[in-house]
């Protein structure tokens, strides 16, 4: 869980995350994770998800993925405004060497 803001206290909890090398704690991590992970549901608007990646822009993560299950696919946010759609494998330059194939997963 990342809390977010003090006053008044906000917090965010991606399914998985990965944090920022030496990223600051206190009862839970300060700000948001490098990587933030979020398995959509059929119960989760278009609205909120688009509001949650933005939130998590907004207090540091370098990138947020969005993986859809029913849907076999995963729309990958990065903070620089590029959204890329993967159908194959999670993989990312903030994690060199590795390659997680979404069927092993989904």
């Amino acid at each position: 869980m990342a809390a977010l803001a003090t006053d008044p206290p906000s917090w965010l909890q991606p399914d998985v995350s990965v944090t920022h090398p030496d990223q600051a704690i206190d009862r839970y991590y300060l700000g948001a994770p490098l990587i933030a992970f979020e398995i959509v549901s059929e119960f989760d608007r278009p609205n909120d998800l688009d509001a949650k990646v933005e939130e998590y822009f907004a207090n540091g993560s370098a990138e947020v993925w969005m993986i859809y299950p029913k849907r076999r696919h995963a729309w990958v946010y990065e903070s620089s405004g590029t959204a890329l759609k993967e159908t194959r494998s999670i993989h990312s330059a903030l994690l060199p060497g590795v390659d997680i194939p979404l069927d092993q997963i989904l």
